[in-house]
């Protein structure tokens, strides 16, 4: 949308945008401020391309120019000026929209081509004030402690969607300096904005919480506010397919950043609420942020977190079961911690685990958050969350290495439970329209769950031969092994039909080892869980030692669940059946 006006709209304001860059200083009262914010449309509205295209040009220009102008920390101010006053007028929250959303463009660039210290002074150096305007924080302070403001108190409803999204999308643009970090550990100083970030303690129980809420409630896009999304006849091979509808709109971060954000973009249903998968993709990126400790200060009396972010989701609360102040809607304890529906949390995990950056919000959550795991274990309804996990793991071929272990690592937390993997057992499933390999009807989910770890565990041996994925594709089994009960004859048959695959291919290595003098590997009489060796350096993957200690691993594992089940007096007539 906005085809038609954005060139020659964007060609008046390339000359502001000269002016701005240019070699003198445009004071705070110039008119130059009061016309570059005045777009005729929203710039959210415009293709991002265009947009950067544009401004793009001017950016060599304002680095070197900047030092002595400071135009660039001016216009910082009248953005945070408007911001401000958008608040209790909602008139000027289109200005603010684009105000922000020229420093992100800004920002964005700048990241890309300066160092750290040359990034800092574009934001730290506080240009000339009159002294009745003296600034009551360090420049940096203000930007983030305002940006963080838009989402914890500013209403959503009209303009002001754009704006929650430009200022996230801001957000995003400031904490992608890590991208260009070749140390994931890099000491403090490295990234001056997520440092800054990681100083707002206060403020970030409430942008945790809020963030959360956005993507439980996923707010749609007001019916009179219009947003760039790319064009249904656009090339389906270029980036902005990959990146797609809310992703798109943060303009063009590069490609790596996005890769890194989540491997395949949000769908095309995300168009409905830019809002929701923008939150969730500012969560992500700020609770898995890890400063370097060695620069902190720890007290053993009151630890320390080094991310407020984290120490947020770790504290999270049912807002349904604590008292919050429901007459302001923020639902934050007294306390200052974060609370939020889970039941509405849950709902939304399980609409949208079709989607990357939710399984990680899943794991992050299930791994950091004590109250919200029991939450989810104590479910009855257990198919919500682990049916979508099980139609992920059914495309293994389709993922990588990295999302693999994600899955079977949720799976694996879930199925340490007793409860919960009792529970599976009892959730029946009319039919599994998904899996093509049989007609699966009135099947268990439990006996899903089984099939698809026996398929995940074959996939992983004959084609990425991963150690660790293989031992936690085994733990997950043997801990339902217990509880299994109603198994399906069809997951009875694949488990029992993997043990005669691997006993052959165990006997064919065995004798091929005698003439290469193969050592025995890991014996079969070794405890369950019991890791084995990693081969030596010598032996390749494709080595006869390295390949028979990994059957003799694997069957001694499947024995041990096979008996569990016998022994428990749990589908004994199959299992004879089968393995006769």
């Amino acid at each position: 949308m906005g085809n038609a006006v954005s060139e020659p709209v964007l060609q008046y304001h390339l000359v502001l945008l000269s002016d701005f860059a240019g070699d003198q200083k445009v004071d705070q009262d110039n008119r130059v401020w009061r016309l570059l914010f005045a777009f005729p449309v929203s710039l959210s509205q415009l293709p991002p391309s265009q947009v950067e295209q544009h401004v793009t040009g001017c950016c060599d220009q304002l680095v070197s120019n900047n030092g002595h102008t400071q135009n660039f920390q001016t216009l910082l101010l009248k953005t945070l000026d408007l911001v401000a006053g958008s608040q209790k007028n909602a008139t000027r929250a289109n200005a603010a929209t684009n105000g922000v959303y020229l420093l992100r463009v800004l920002l964005k660039r700048l990241s890309e081509s300066l160092n750290a210290v040359q990034l800092a002074a574009f934001s730290t150096d506080t240009p000339y004030i009159a002294a009745d305007i003296q600034p009551t924080a360090p420049l940096l302070d203000q930007l983030l402690q305002t940006l963080l403001k838009v989402l914890t108190a500013f209403p959503i409803s009209g303009q002001y969607y754009l704006l929650h999204v430009e200022v996230i999308n801001l957000l995003l643009v400031l904490t992608s300096t890590q991208l260009y970090c070749t140390s994931p550990s890099a000491p403090i100083g490295s990234h001056p904005f997520i440092d800054t970030l990681m100083q707002q303690r206060q403020l970030a129980p409430q942008v945790v919480q809020q963030a959360l809420k956005h993507y439980s409630s996923r707010p749609p896009l007001p019916a009179k506010v219009h947003l760039w999304s790319p064009s249904p006849d656009a090339d389906n091979k270029g980036v902005l397919r990959l990146v797609r509808s809310a992703a798109a709109s943060v303009l063009w971060l590069p490609f790596t950043a996005y890769n890194f954000l989540i491997r395949l973009g949000f769908s095309q249903t995300d168009s409905t609420s830019p809002l929701a998968g923008s939150s969730l993709l500012l969560l992500l990126v700020l609770i898995n942020h890890s400063p370097q400790q060695a620069h902190v200060q720890q007290s053993p009396l009151q630890p320390h977190f080094l991310n407020p972010y984290q120490a947020a989701i770790q504290g999270l609360q049912d807002s349904e079961d604590v008292g919050t102040d429901a007459e302001s809607g923020r639902g934050q304890t007294a306390s200052g911690i974060s609370a939020v529906p889970f039941s509405g949390l849950y709902n939304a995990l399980g609409a949208g685990l079709d989607q990357e950056p939710s399984v990680l919000l899943l794991y992050v959550l299930l791994h950091k958050c004590h109250r919200f795991q029991q939450y989810v274990l104590v479910r009855s309804d257990a198919d919500t969350v682990l049916l979508p996990l099980l139609h992920r793991l059914y495309n293994s071929s389709y993922k990588t290495s990295s999302q693999l272990y994600m899955l079977l690592i949720i799976i694996l937390i879930l199925s340490q439970d007793q409860g919960f993997s009792q529970n599976v057992q009892a959730v029946m499933l009319g039919s599994v329209p998904w899996y093509k390999e049989r007609m699966l009807h009135n099947t268990s989910l439990g006996s899903l769950l089984v099939v698809l770890l026996l398929r995940t565990a074959h996939y992983n041996m004959s084609k990425l031969k991963d150690v660790y994925m293989h031992q936690n594709t085994l733990a997950a089994l043997a801990n339902v092994a217990p509880h299994i009960s109603g198994m399906s004859s069809h997951a009875a048959q694949r488990l029992v039909s993997l043990f005669e695959m691997l006993s052959r291919r165990y006997q064919r290595i065995g004798s091929r080892s005698q003439s290469s003098s193969l050592d025995p590997g890991t014996p079969l009489g070794t405890p369950l869980g019991t890791p084995y060796l990693a081969p030596s350096p010598s032996a390749s993957p494709g080595h006869p030692a390295a390949e028979h200690a990994v059957y003799a691993d694997f069957m001694r594992t499947i024995l041990e669940i096979i008996n569990t089940i016998i022994t428990t007096g749990v589908l004994l007539q199959k299992i004879s059946a089968y393995s006769s």
